[in-house]
C-alpha cells in the first residue's frame, strides 16, 4: 500500500514530536511503501540537517522535504519576542500549505492509497492532506486538555499570561476551528491521545475515534534494574523544555519539604523559564540539591537518565511525553500526575501518580512519593522491574501495526462504499464515481435520442463539437491539469469545487 505521511517534525536524533515523526514512519516502512512530508520553520533547518547527517540512503522511507521560505523563517524568529508566540502558528500554517502543494505533485506522479496527518499532533493544525481525493486518517490527535487554572499562581507573569490566554483560545478553537472540523469529517480513522481529546472529538466534532498514545518505547535502549541502597542519596532526573506547563516549581516546592542532603536532582533542558526557576530554587533554599545540566544531545541526556533512580515529571499539560516513555525503556520509575498521556503510560507497577487538582495537592503528593522511596528503598528496584515490563507492551512496532490496520480499514471502507453502488474506485476517479456514472447514463439517453452513441473516449456528452472539447482541454491545461483518461468530468472544476467549499483562499 502506498502511504503519504505528513510528519513535519522528523529526526532520528531528537525526542518529542521529532521522535514520533521518525519512529512511526520507520516502523510502517516495514509494512508499506511510505513517503514522508517533513520540513522546518527555522532557517537552520534542524530536521533536514539531522536527516542528511543520518544519511538519506539509510532512511527506510522516501523523504519529501519541504523547505521553509524566508518569510516563514522570519515569522518563526519573531515568535520568540515577548507576546508574539502566536506567530509560530502562522508560520506553521504557511508551511502546511506548501506541504499540500508538494503532496498534490506527488499524488499526480503516482497516486497514494492512504494519506496520514501525523504531526504536529495538536488538533489546531490538521494540515491540508484531507483535501486530496484519497482516504485520509488523522492522529494521534492531542491538545484538548487545559492546564488547571489553580496552577497559574505558580507561574511567572509572562507564563501566567501565556497559559491563561492559551486556555481561553483552546476552548474557542475547539468549537470554532472549522478546518479542523472539516478534516475530522473527511477522516476515515481518527486516533486520540487522551480521554479529554477523545471527548472533544466525539462531543464537539461528532466523530468516532480510538485512543492511542503517540509515543512508543525504543527496543534498542538497554534497560536495567535500578537499585537504591539504604541511606543512599536518591538521584532524581527532570527533563524537558523550561516552559510553564512543565511545572518544575511543583518539584522544587516538594524538595523544600524533604530533609536536606537526601536527594539530588539533575535538571536537563533550557527555556524561557530557566532563570525564574533558578531564582525560585534559591528562595526555597534547595539550590544545593540541584544540578542545572542544560540542553544536551539525546544520547548524553539518556546517559544522565541512566544515572538516576527515578524520573520526576510534574507536567500539568502534556500529551504522553517522550521522556516518560524513554524512562520506562531504561527501567526508570516515574513520579508524575495522574493526567494527560502520562496517566495512561504509568501504572502502579512502574511509578507513582499524583492527582492533578491544585498546587498544594501536587506538591504534597510529590513530597510524599519521594519520602516513601527514601523510607523503603527496595521499592525503587520493584518499580524499576515494573517499568521494564511496561515498556515491552508499548513498542513503536506495536503502534505501527495498529496504525497499519487503520490504513487497511480505511482503504477497504472506501472500496466497500464504492462497491455498494456497483462501482469500484479506479485510479482516475477523483470525484464520486457513482455520480459520474449516473450523469453518463442520463446523458447517454439524451444522446441516443439524437442518434449519437457514446464514444469510448468521451465520457461526457459526445454531441459537443471537437472544437469545444479542445477549448475545455486548453482551459484545463491553463490550470495545470491535462484531461487524463480517468477524469470523466472536468478535473479543474472538480478540484475547484472541493477546495472552494473547504476554503475560500484555495490553499495549496
Amino acid at each position: 500500500m502506498r502511504v503519504l505521511i505528513n510528519a513535519f517534525a522528523c529526526s532520528p536524533y531528537r525526542g518529542s514530536e521529532a521522535a514520533v515523526g521518525w519512529n512511526i514512519p520507520r516502523e510502517l516502512a516495514h509494512l508499506h511503501e511510505v513517503t514522508v512530508l517533513c520540513g522546518d520553520l527555522r532557517a537552520e533547518r534542524p530536521n533536514w540537517t539531522d536527516l542528511t547527517s543520518y544519511g538519506l540512503d539509510r532512511v527506510p522511507f522516501r523523504v519529501a522535504y519541504v523547505a521553509p521560505t524566508r518569510f516563514i523563517s522570519l515569522l518563526e524568529r519573531l515568535h520568540r519576542l515577548p507576546g508574539c508566540w502566536i506567530l509560530y502558528y502562522a508560520a506553521y500554517n504557511l508551511w502546511q500549505r506548501r506541504a499540500y502543494r508538494k503532496a498534490r505533485e506527488l499524488q499526480a506522479e503516482k497516486p497514494f492509497d492512504v494519506v496520514h496527518q501525523l504531526n504536529m499532533i495538536g488538533y489546531r493544525e490538521p494540515g491540508y492532506l484531507w483535501k486530496l481525493a484519497v482516504p485520509f486518517v488523522w492522529g494521534p490527535v492531542g491538545g484538548a486538555p487545559n492546564a488547571p487554572g489553580a496552577f497559574l499562581r505558580l507561574f511567572t507573569g509572562t507564563g501566567r499570561l501565556k497559559v491563561g490566554l492559551r486556555t481561553l483560545l483552546n476552548e474557542v478553537q475547539k468549537r470554532l476551528c472549522l478546518r479542523a472540523r472539516r478534516a475530522a469529517k473527511r477522516a476515515r480513522k481518527i486516533w486520540a491521545v487522551t480521554a479529554a481529546d477523545e471527548e472533544m472529538i466525539r462531543s464537539v466534532w461528532g466523530r468516532a475515534c480510538t485512543r492511542m498514545l503517540e509515543v512508543g518505547t525504543d527496543s534498542t535502549l538497554p534497560g536495567t534494574v535500578h537499585h537504591l541502597a539504604p541511606g543512599e542519596v536518591l538521584r532524581i532526573v527532570w527533563s524537558g523544555v523550561h516552559t510553564s506547563r512543565k511545572a518544575l516549581p511543583v518539584l522544587l516546592h516538594a524538595l523544600a519539604r524533604l530533609p536536606k542532603g537526601v536527594v539530588h536532582v539533575d535538571i536537563l533542558g533550557e527555556g524561557p523559564e530557566t532563570v525564574a526557576w533558578q531564582k525560585l530554587a534559591h528562595r526555597l533554599g534547595v539550590e544545593g540539591a540541584l544540578a542545572w545540566i542544560g540542553k544536551k544531545p539525546r544520547n548524553e541526556a539518556l546517559d544522565k537518565m541512566r544515572e538516576a533512580h527515578v524520573l520526576a515529571c510534574p507536567s500539568i499539560k502534556e500529551a504522553s511525553s517522550v521522556v516518560v516513555i524513554e524512562a520506562l525503556s531504561l527501567g526508570l520509575p516515574v513520579v508524575c500526575h495522574d493526567a494527560c498521556g502520562m496517566g495512561t503510560l504509568v501504572t502502579e507497577t512502574c511509578g507513582v501518580k499524583i492527582p492533578l487538582r491544585d498546587p498544594e495537592t501536587s506538591i504534597a503528593g510529590f513530597a510524599d512519593a519521594l519520602r516513601r522511596l527514601l523510607n523503603r528503598p527496595e521499592q525503587v528496584a520493584a518499580l524499576s522491574r515494573g517499568a521494564l515490563e511496561r515498556a515491552k507492551g508499548l513498542t513503536w512496532a506495536a503502534k505501527a501495526a495498529e496504525i497499519s490496520r487503520g490504513y487497511e480499514e480505511s482503504a477497504e471502507g472506501l472500496k466497500s462504499a464504492d462497491n455498494a453502488d456497483g462501482h469500484g474506485r479506479g485510479a482516475g476517479y477523483p470525484c464520486n464515481p457513482c455520480k459520474s456514472v449516473d450523469k453518463i447514463v442520463r446523458e447517454k439517453s439524451a444522446d441516443n435520442a439524437d442518434g449519437h452513441g457514446k464514444g469510448a473516449g468521451y465520457p461526457c456528452n459526445p454531441c459537443q463539437s471537437v472544437d469545444k472539447i479542445d477549448r475545455e482541454k486548453s482551459a484545463d491545461d491553463a490550470d495545470g491539469h491535462g484531461r487524463g483518461t480517468g477524469y470523466p468530468c472536468n478535473p479543474c472544476k472538480s478540484v475547484d469545487k472541493m477546495e472552494s467549499a473547504d476554503n475560500t483562499d484555495r490553499h495549496g
